[in-house]
């Protein structure tokens, strides 16, 4: 027989989950084929009834349900214990239950079964040394050597969680006490903390229940490091001046992302950015890019570029990397001269090419009025920068360059002007020969240059048909312009004429011959004389000419103007007098300007004048030729002509040449005298003439 007083099991369940209470309906033989009747009960009242009186086995009985809690119990008489079966628990719900099991034969027995429902705790909260709570799962951030205390808090929860602390899936101790606020807490001591402590989890959890899974909560320890290390990517190769670079810097170990300012020796440089570091990247999140972009200049060769990085939080350490740059760029070149004014015949001269250049130069040209100087004769040494004159000539004058070349590009210099003071003197040849057309007169210009400009000229008749030495008994002409007209006539043959010019160094040494030619005799013009820059601006150039011989026929006046640098053509003017205005230029350029003179015959040789814009005082244009001006060529029609005259005057040829001279003589005087036979008077030019000052180039 069962003992009257049966033992009390214990059954716990999850508030809201379902409880099974059991109860042993068996007899002592192990049978339940005697059960009759079974009564749950719950505070002392009747809650569930299972009624077998009648029925074979006791497993086919009439079930009752009283209460409110009807509909969530359920008794099952055949499990083994059978079991009153709560669904969904409540706090309600715990407490002491009876089951009361009455049999045909054997005794009633009244086990009784302790339910304790139990209340989940909520989700368990992380929260600081100052009792913040953790946001995205983060604590911190914190420093180097310092410790800190964590603390994880379980609020409600019946009967008091448990709390246990892992550290990266380890177990860690922490001390657990019980909050005024009804909270269960443990606190976890952490620190002293080092670099490696950064990411590192921190796990809170909380278990009540077997049948239910623990709660957690997570958190990674952040921190606040300096960076470890810093450096300049890529090599030390060379930039170029006025091209743009790209220079990046690498920083490793910040946290957060470091501030990084570049500097190129004290001046800040601030066209730079953050790059993102590409996914996947080991340590990428450590790791912080920045790149620079600047344009390097000439004056920035061999200054040291470099780039530092500090944490915003810890700036007192800093760290930084740099390199000294290499900046290449096309040469520098500046042409000086000594003595600069006031040179003369004789006189030497020494240019220096003044040149800055990174990387060296490979080559320096000397020029001359455009054409390259080399060291051909003893008066002209150039030795690399340096070029010395001796015995300074007339025709040592005008405008001379240096270019220096590297791998970044060649550069011309500025131009200076050579002016050689010198007597005046024929522009070789000294014997010219000009065509005179059969009209009331002809001009004729004495073609001298000097240095000074000369202000006199004085004219003669060469006694000599041949003009090899003059007749100084003659008639001196007593004019002083550089042109004269003189008077033709069909009964008086073509004179020869002498001049002489003089400047403030004296008179010339040997006159100039001009023999004047039938008009039949018409060629291409003489290109133009006395050229010179009148004016200039920053964006024009000025220039007046002297017309030469028009060569018997109508001629017209041009000038190309070419940039010295690349010799690219910039204009084209044409006028019907030598003077010109070339406009939309280049400020600071300096400019090869080619004048010439045209008529139905061609042209005649370019005169080429080297002229700078920007108004540089000291750069006065200085022309020359292309090539050596050529005096007329004595065409054969004209021997024929001179060989036929000879031939029809050979038998008068003696008698008359000095009656002639005569003639000639009377004839300018009597044109000096008045005007009563203008075909026979010799005249001054008319209309203006241009000053010998403009003269700048010996030909």
């Amino acid at each position: 027989m069962h003992s009257l007083q049966d033992q009390v099991s214990h059954v716990s369940a999850v508030e809201g989950q379902s409880a099974e209470l059991p109860c042993d309906v068996t007899d002592s033989s192990g049978s339940a084929a005697g059960l009759r009747l079974v009564l749950w009960y719950f505070a002392a009242s009747t809650i569930y009834t299972y009624d077998a009186r009648g029925q074979l086995g006791g497993s086919t009985g009439a079930h009752w349900v009283n209460g409110e809690a009807g509909s969530r119990l359920e008794f099952d008489p055949t499990a083994r214990p059978a079991i009153l079966r709560i669904s969904a628990v409540s706090r309600a719900d715990a407490g002491v239950y009876r089951c009361r099991v009455d049999y045909v034969q054997a005794p009633t027995r009244n086990p009784r079964v302790n339910l304790t429902v139990v209340v989940p705790p909520r989700t368990p909260v992380i929260f600081d040394e100052l009792g913040r709570q953790t946001v995205d799962d983060r604590i911190g951030p914190y420093r180097e050597g310092q410790a800190v205390n964590v603390t994880c808090a379980v609020f409600e929860g019946w009967p008091a969680p448990a709390v246990t602390w892992y550290r990266d899936d380890s177990p860690v101790t922490g001390s657990w006490f019980r909050a005024v606020d009804g909270s269960s807490r443990s606190e976890l001591a952490l620190g002293p903390l080092t670099r490696a402590d950064l990411g590192s989890r921190v796990t809170c959890q909380t278990t009540y229940h077997a049948s239910s899974p623990p709660k957690t909560a997570t958190a990674a320890i952040d921190m606040i490091l300096p960076p470890l290390g810093i450096s300049m990517l890529g090599d030390s190769s060379p930039l170029s001046a006025g091209q743009p670079s790209e220079v990046t810097c690498r920083v490793v170990g910040s946290r957060p992302a470091p501030e990084v300012t570049w500097w190129l020796n004290g001046l800040q440089l601030r066209q730079h950015t953050a790059v993102p570091v590409p996914d996947g990247t080991p340590g990428a999140g450590d790791v912080a890019l920045s790149t620079l972009t600047f344009t390097p200049q000439v004056k920035d060769d061999g200054l040291r570029l470099r780039c530092q990085a500090v944490n915003p939080h810890l700036r007192r350490v800093t760290a930084e990397d740099g390199r000294v740059i290499t900046v290449h760029y096309p040469p520098i070149v500046t042409l000086t001269s000594w003595p600069r004014d006031n040179t003369s015949v004789g006189d030497t001269v020494r240019m220096r090419c003044n040149i800055s250049a990174n990387p060296g130069i490979t080559d320096v040209t000397w020029r001359h009025d455009g054409s390259r100087v080399t060291s051909s004769t003893s008066d002209v040494t150039v030795r690399n920068d340096t070029l010395l004159l001796r015995r300074l000539r007339p025709s040592d004058a005008g405008m001379y360059t240096c270019s220096a070349t590297n791998s970044q590009g060649s550069v011309t210099s500025n131009a200076i002007s050579l002016q050689v003071q010198h007597r005046p003197m024929c522009r070789t040849p000294r014997r010219t020969s000009q065509p005179a057309s059969r009209g009331p007169s002809t001009n004729v210009t004495c073609p001298v240059a000097a240095h000074p400009p000369a202000r006199r000229y004085r004219w003669a008749l060469s006694s000599d048909r041949l003009g090899t030495v003059p007749d100084l008994s003659g008639a001196l002409l007593n004019v002083s312009t550089a042109t004269i007209a003189v008077p033709v006539s069909v009964e008086n043959p073509l004179p020869t004429l002498l001049c002489w010019a003089t400047n403030a160094l004296g008179e010339q040494y040997k006159p100039c011959v001009i023999n004047l030619s039938p008009a039949e005799a018409a060629s291409r013009p003489w290109r133009p004389q006395q050229c010179g820059v009148t004016g200039r601006s920053a964006d024009s150039i000025r220039l007046t000419c002297v017309p030469g011989h028009d060569g018997g026929r109508r001629q017209t006046f041009h000038v190309e103007v070419f940039r010295a640098a690349d010799s690219r053509r910039q204009a084209n003017v044409s006028s019907t007098d030598p003077s010109f205005e070339v406009a939309g230029l280049s400020p600071g350029e300096t400019y090869s300007l080619h004048v010439y003179a045209m008529n139905p015959l061609g042209a005649s040789t370019p005169l080429t004048l080297l002229a700078r814009t920007d108004g540089q005082t000291d750069l006065a244009a200085t022309a020359t030729s292309a090539t050596q001006l050529a005096g007329p060529p004595l065409l054969g029609l004209l021997g024929l002509l001179l060989l036929l005259a000879a031939l029809l005057a050979l038998a008068r040829c003696w008698r008359s040449r000095r009656a002639s001279a005569k003639a000639a003589i009377h004839t300018l005087r009597r044109h000096q005298a008045g005007p009563s036979r203008p075909a026979q008077r010799l005249q001054r030019q008319s209309g203006p003439t241009l000053s010998h000052s403009q003269l700048t180039t010996q030909f």
